[in-house]
């Protein structure tokens, strides 16, 4: 008897793929909820501004993720890439 690896990758892709459009609506609610809780400890920021530095912040956090992702799956790419 053949065993044949799963591919895990492949496997929650399509999990995650009946599920992108819940979770995508979720963190568009927590970052919603998040800007109206800033506003409302702020009142004396201009929204703009704090709009903007959230996300600064989010662009930031965005990088973090990804680097983790490269080292984590990819370590040898990281190297190259300068990812460490």
């Amino acid at each position: 008897m053949t065993t044949e690896k799963i591919d895990k990758c492949h496997e929650k892709k399509c999990l995650l793929q009946d599920r992108e459009e819940d979770i995508s609506m979720y963190i568009t609610d927590e970052i919603t909820a998040l800007i109206q809780r800033l506003e409302a400890k702020n009142p004396d920021v201009h929204k703009g501004c704090l709009h903007v530095m959230v996300k600064n912040h989010l662009e930031f956090e965005s990088l973090v993720i990804w680097k983790k992702l490269v080292v984590k799956y990819n370590p040898e790419s990281a190297k190259e890439v300068g990812v460490s």
